[in-house]
């Protein structure tokens, strides 16, 4: 690197930097730019990393006089920016340090897993770590050797290489010219890296392209195209086509009929895929997931939280239908309570819950409700899921309510006593 360009007055000399002694250090004044000029000299004369070490301290000494001092702005801004300049000479002239190529390497091997890669670039990545670990075991023996067939295989190849330098001992002035061969490497790796084809790097509709997913197409009336797409893996019942285009296509208007494909296809496989709009009490989520019935289940304890605690009653209604399709029994107690005690809006749908699921044990607040509720919604609800947990008990406690002023609860009670009469 060249020597910074300044005036030619001297204020501290630097001729043997390496070796100046503690009264020389103490003399140091503000810098000037005539100093640094001839550290910058130094800096190109420097053998070994002990003298740049001994350099290094002389441009901080002079760094923190700059920042002690009252110098005006202007100047201060100048003499900032030269020790800035000598610092990164300072760091180009010690060369290659070891551990940062560990780190470099140990970098690369993260962003080979972690990159999801076409299958062009697979191979790409694949053939630029077997060439880069392979000359970097020509530099370092221990280092391993061997040709990786998959980009899991490369990504352990290229720990493995980390791991060598990092206990091979190497010396910044011994190892210069065996480090600074692995800095090569390491270079050339990141451009090959860099320049492999990743999923990222590709359009949306390139990424759809990549799965497939446009084969299911011939002839279509919708538009976009990704809508009969979609239309026609429902009808195909392939949850994972429609689970790709929701993730590539982030417009509301694909994002909607992805749900609503979803929601009809009920299907279990799309369970983990709408956890996150679970917990951020996504309503077209949740009654996705009821849909799916039984397998529901597996995030119970989360909708029983929302039936139990929320106060959106749109949220509510959404969750008691999704836990009646469940139609698991550790709901009955929740929905019950909702049912007796909840706002007037949401207890009709606790009530068809509980029909939904069935469980005896409703059969007593369900009965009260209709002996004593005056909201003709609220009773008539009832009486349906009294008629669908079909219990005796609960076909009994209908069956009183023939007379009942209010004609869907007549009817049901009708039929009720229809039945446990035959019986």
């Amino acid at each position: 690197m060249s020597a910074v360009s300044r005036s030619t007055t001297v204020f501290v000399p630097v001729a043997a930097v390496a070796g100046m002694t503690d009264e020389a250090e103490e003399e140091t004044a503000l810098a000037s730019a005539d100093d640094l000029t001839e550290l910058a000299a130094a800096v190109e004369d420097a053998g070994t990393d002990a003298e740049l070490d001994a350099i290094a301290a002389r441009v901080a000494d002079h760094r923190e006089a700059l920042e002690a001092t009252d110098e005006e702005e202007e100047e201060a801004a100048a003499l900032l920016s030269t020790i800035e300049e000598v610092e990164a000479a300072i760091a180009d002239a010690r060369g290659p340090q070891p551990a940062a190529l560990v780190e470099a390497l140990s970098d690369l091997a993260t962003t080979t897993a972690e990159t999801r890669w076409t299958e062009r670039g697979a191979p790409a990545v694949v053939a630029a770590v077997h060439e880069a670990t392979a000359a970097v075991h020509e530099a370092v023996p221990d280092a391993p050797t061997g040709a990786p067939e998959s980009v899991t295989a490369a990504t352990e190849t290229l720990t493995e290489t980390a791991d060598a330098i990092a206990t091979a001992g190497l010396d910044v002035d011994a190892d210069r010219e065996t480090l600074t061969a692995v800095s090569e490497t390491v270079a050339t790796l990141e451009e090959a890296l860099e320049a492999a084809e990743a999923w990222a790097d590709l359009q949306k509709h390139e990424q759809l392209m990549a799965e497939g997913f446009y084969d299911v197409l011939g002839h279509y009336k919708d538009f976009p195209p990704e809508l009969s797409a979609v239309r026609a893996w429902e009808q195909r019942g392939r949850v994972d086509m429609i689970l790709l285009a929701k993730e590539t296509l982030q417009s509301e208007f694909m994002q909607d009929h992805c749900m609503a494909a979803l929601t009809r296809l009920g299907d279990p496989a799309a369970l983990d895929a709408l956890d996150a709009q679970l917990q951020r009490r996504d309503k077209a989520a949740i009654a996705a997931i009821g849909r799916m019935g039984p397998a529901g289940a597996a995030v119970l304890e989360t909708l029983l939280e929302y039936a139990d605690t929320d106060s959106d009653p749109l949220l509510q209604k959404v969750t008691f239908e999704a836990l009646g399709q469940i139609g698991d029994a550790g709901a009955t107690q929740v929905l019950a309570n909702k049912l007796v005690h909840g706002p007037a809006a949401v207890r009709p749908a606790a009530a068809r819950a509980l029909g939904l699921i069935g469980d005896p044990r409703a059969v007593a607040p369900l009965g009260e409700v209709l002996a004593d509720a005056t909201d003709p919604a609220v009773r008539g609800a009832a009486a349906a899921a009294l008629r669908d947990i079909a219990t005796e008990g609960a076909l009994q406690a209908l069956a009183a309510h023939t007379d009942d002023p209010v004609p869907v609860v007549a009817q049901h009670a009708a039929a009720a006593a229809a039945v446990t009469t035959s019986a």
